[in-house]
């Protein structure tokens, strides 16, 4: 099995998935979810080449192209809110992980790390 570049655990996943809305953790290949569910389940991807993040209880939620960051529902008071994004197998790895009062510490999209300040 093909190592994952990432592994997020002990987090508050939100997956915006309606059968399964929570997970513990998640790992990331080729761009992509590979797993989004138990720390355990994570953990099996790790490889040495693999970077493990301890999200420390913080919150991990998908993100849309559109979505700056925030947490809002739209930009504008008023504003429709955008569709909703999932963290499902497969799906591509376009998530942020945030402090208490909302603030990103780290951004991935398809599966790169865009923003890290948990380093």
């Amino acid at each position: 099995m093909t190592a994952a570049s990432l592994v997020i655990v002990n987090a508050r996943v939100r997956t915006g998935h309606r059968t399964r809305p929570q997970a513990e953790a998640l790992a990331v290949r080729d761009g992509r979810l590979a797993a989004v569910g138990s720390a355990a389940e994570a953990m099996k991807l790790v490889a040495p080449t693999t970077r493990v993040v301890d999200a420390r209880g913080r919150t991990v939620r998908p993100v849309d192209a559109d979505d700056d960051g925030d947490d809002a529902a739209g930009d504008e008071e008023g504003a429709a809110p955008t569709a909703v994004a999932t963290l499902t197998l497969n799906h591509p790895a376009d998530f942020v992980v945030e402090d208490g009062d909302g603030t990103v510490v780290l951004r991935v999209i398809n599966g790169i790390i865009e923003t890290d300040a948990l380093s």
